[in-house]
């Protein structure tokens, strides 16, 4: 299988060409948290960052842009989705959904407690609750009061 090659995105280009394209990278009223850097560690899929929201994910968390770039590639051993290399903090994308953390990167997740009801934001659409997870109507129309 051939690898596309890794690459580097100026973040505020990235912005630019996302804001023409009608994305707004805004995780406005979502938590991120990092799960710890262990070998295959990853987000679960309805938990993952966009790679529009990495940037702004990561950073939340104390993650930083490598000269300036948010460095996006197609590796085997680091987790799919936003991350942080755990030695220097940098900001990462990877775009291989069969990747496995070797242990070496911090994922980005979306925030989810135990038992708590959150929305998943529109950008995520096609995103659904996992099996088991679902609920009656009226668990549903109190959840979402909660909100």
């Amino acid at each position: 299988k051939m690898r596309k090659r890794n690459a580097l995105v100026p973040f505020a280009l990235l912005v630019q060409i996302l804001s023409l394209h009608g994305v707004n990278a805004d995780l406005e009223g979502v938590e991120v948290r990092l799960v710890p850097a262990e070998k295959g560690n990853r987000c679960k899929t309805y938990l993952q960052i966009s790679q529009e929201d990495c940037v702004e994910a990561a950073e939340s968390l104390g993650g930083n842009l490598r000269h300036g770039y948010l460095i996006v590639g197609d590796w085997d051993r680091t987790p799919y989705s936003c991350f942080l290399a755990r030695d220097d903090k940098a900001i990462h994308f990877n775009t291989n959904p069969d990747a496995v953390n070797n242990g070496m990167f911090e994922p980005v997740c979306i925030k989810q407690e135990e038992g708590e009801a959150y929305l998943i934001p529109y950008r995520y659409r096609g995103t659904k609750c996992i099996s088991g997870n679902d609920v009656s109507q009226d668990d549903c129309i109190v959840a979402a009061k909660s909100l």
